[in-house]
């Protein structure tokens, strides 16, 4: 799951990156609060989102996959990998119900499972990217979930946001608003359009 992560990161950088010199220190002391989001930001350079019908195809197989690979409250780790992966997929080609989904269920698994590692960066910083984009967007199952989705910096003080690293969150921030630069005018789910 590490190296899927990592790899769908770069690719969503890859599409839409934030400015090159924007430096997020990576050893803060005060995790209290987050540095500017998209402080000094420049616009990123964007790449064509794939037609809406490869998103919601990506997304439908994704979410079936997601409820095979249940074993009652938990998940099969194998076939969760892989729907998590067409999750990913459909959530970078835009289509905001798979951007909330695997946001949701990706911090539910990290976080639940464990107090957050550094091991656990990417996921984190992955999850929290594309929930807030899915807030932004306007998704209702993200509505409330999680403080401050949609606010223009992470409310760090707020639990559970308050047992993150701020300087993740911040990244998170950066790489949802510049995704939403990018492909901020697409209205609702991509492929139910």
């Amino acid at each position: 799951m590490r190296s899927l992560a990592i790899s769908t990161i770069v690719l969503l950088l890859a599409a839409c990156p934030p400015r090159s010199d924007a430096t997020v220190d990576p050893e803060p002391t005060d995790h209290t609060s987050a540095p500017a989001a998209n402080e000094g930001a420049a616009a990123p350079s964007c790449a064509e989102l794939p037609p809406a019908e490869s998103a919601q195809a990506a997304a439908e197989q994704g979410m079936q996959r997601l409820e095979q690979s249940r074993d009652g409250e938990h998940y099969l780790s194998g076939p969760f990998e892989e729907a998590m992966a067409q999750l990913r997929t459909a959530a970078e080609q835009g289509h905001r119900e798979a951007q909330s989904l695997y946001g949701r269920t990706l911090f539910e698994v990290r976080f639940l499972a464990q107090a957050p590692t550094p091991e656990e960066r990417e996921d984190y910083v992955a999850a929290f990217t594309f929930l807030r984009i899915a807030a932004l967007r306007g998704d209702p199952a993200v509505d409330g979930y999680l403080p401050g989705l949609g606010d223009p910096q992470p409310l760090v003080t707020e639990e559970p946001l308050s047992q993150l690293p701020a300087e993740w969150l911040a990244e998170a921030w950066a790489n949802a608003d510049a995704w939403m630069t990018c492909h901020g005018s697409i209205v609702g789910d991509r492929g139910a359009q």
